[in-house]
């Protein structure tokens, strides 16, 4: 038997003293004999400096003046001496045997690019609730709807990361879907059917919080993006209509959830005007109750602030 495969798991971190800890500690309890762990400090003025420093050579350290999540990615990334790389959110945590599991099936798979498993939903107090189980990754769908269905414990050859490109830094709230999009139109990802990590939801997360004008726009931006492309299928490039259509749809909940609601209303209309039936479907109707939630929970919040 030969070497086990390298594997080089990247932890971005801002301001994440809170669970820090506890996510090292799931990547330091793997048990995994190639595990390379490093930790990008992307400019925090929290404790985080003071508790990656008491890890010692367990975990490399890089620090950077405050320039986002893809820009720390991109840095650990370039670090990383592994064949596989990964990464996990300061605030997440991957579950016991994850890394071995996501090697294993990148070994029964020589054609997967990527794989990417199930995923625990946790509270604050860590304490899971809910098990996510994802559907296989279809690059036309996730075109079509603009989203992914990879969550936290997704593991990228180095090669297919290098063909794909480094993830976009000017993007702040969406950066991982304009990854993936790119990364799916090279070939093929897959699915483990075995919970691999747990995502945390809490209101200081990017993904609760209300997003920014700039931040909420960001599907449109997306979109348009990648639709700019000169290489993209014939049949990927059939898609755009509906793609527009769910760009809208998604910047529109995202202004819902910041109580912006005229913008979000001229969103749902482009949406209408770019695919009727999309901006009918039930997906869409999802959305907007989404985003109407995430506005009387915001509301709510404010509230008992005043």
């Amino acid at each position: 038997m030969g070497s086990p495969t390298r594997v080089s798991v990247v932890v971005p971190v801002y301001n994440g003293a809170s669970y820090l800890a506890e996510a090292l500690e799931s990547l330091l309890a793997q048990r995994y004999p190639a595990l390379e762990v490093i930790a990008v400090d992307d400019g925090s003025t929290d404790d985080t400096p003071s508790i990656l420093a008491a890890y010692g050579d367990q975990v490399q350290v890089l620090r950077q003046a405050n320039r986002g999540q893809s820009a720390a990615l991109n840095a650990g990334w370039a670090r990383a001496s592994g064949d596989v790389l990964s990464y996990l959110s300061a605030d997440d945590r991957l579950r016991p045997g994850a890394v071995a599991t996501a090697i294993d099936a990148l070994e029964r798979h020589p054609e997967a690019l990527a794989v990417y498993g199930d995923y625990g939903l946790m509270a604050p107090s860590s304490q899971v609730r809910d098990i996510v189980r994802p559907p296989a990754f279809d690059c036309r769908r996730a075109v079509a709807t603009l989203s992914c269905p990879t969550g936290p414990g997704a593991f990228v050859r180095r090669a297919a990361h290098e063909a794909a490109g480094p993830w976009c830094e000017d993007l702040r709230q969406m950066p991982d879907l304009e990854y993936w999009l790119r990364l799916g139109l090279l070939g093929p990802i897959v699915h483990v059917p075995a919970v691999l990590a747990d995502y945390r939801e809490h209101d200081a997360s990017a993904t609760f919080r209300p997003p920014s004008p700039a931040r909420a726009e960001e599907p449109v931006v997306i979109y348009r993006r990648f639709f700019g492309r000169d290489d993209l299928p014939a049949d990927v490039r059939a898609l755009r209509r509906v793609a527009r259509a769910h760009a809208h749809l998604l910047t529109a909940r995202a202004h819902l959830r910041a109580r912006r609601f005229t913008r979000a209303a001229a969103h749902l209309l482009r949406s209408g005007w770019a695919s009727p039936r999309a901006v009918t479907s039930i997906h869409a109707a999802r959305l907007v109750a989404s985003g109407l939630g995430g506005a009387w929970r915001h509301r709510r919040r404010w509230s008992r602030a005043w």
